[in-house]
């Protein structure tokens, strides 16, 4: 049996270094598969690199432990809670191409025009303008917001 190239334990609170550092990180998949992990993947194909992963999970807590435990580092979306620690650092991610996401509203054909709608999608999009993340008005064929 040849000998394991594990990579030493993150000691706690420790920020990653950039994206070299990140391509030879142990990773960890976090939330949801059917969304997350193609975001994960493809955030560092964009980085340059495939991810090492070690570990899935969709349990946001498990996640946490296992990256205090200095097991690896995750991507989360900025809106995600995990518990508070001093072994857990936040990083936002920066660069040429970072990941984003697009919502998209649904409503029964004319539902727009009721007036709880219509005032839910405004602030919606609202939200959106103020994050910078706003992407255009609604467009025929219900989508968008």
């Amino acid at each position: 049996m040849g000998a394991s190239r594990r990579r030493p334990r993150r000691p706690p609170g420790q920020r990653p270094g950039g994206r070299h550092e990140a391509a030879t990180e142990t990773w960890l998949r976090a939330g949801d598969p059917r969304d997350q992990h193609l975001l994960l993947t493809s955030a560092c194909a964009a980085a340059g690199f495939s991810p090492r992963v070690t570990h899935n999970a969709v349990d946001r807590s498990a996640i946490a432990a296992l990256v205090a435990g200095g097991h690896g580092i995750c991507l989360l979306p900025r809106l995600a809670t995990f518990p508070r620690s001093d072994a857990l650092v936040r990083v936002p991610l920066t660069g040429d191409v970072v990941p984003t996401r697009r919502l998209v509203g649904f409503v029964r054909r004319g539902g727009s025009r009721t007036p709880l709608v219509r005032d839910g999608l405004r602030a919606l999009r609202e939200a959106a303008a103020e994050s910078g993340g706003a992407h255009g008005g609604a467009h025929s064929g219900g989508s968008g917001l």
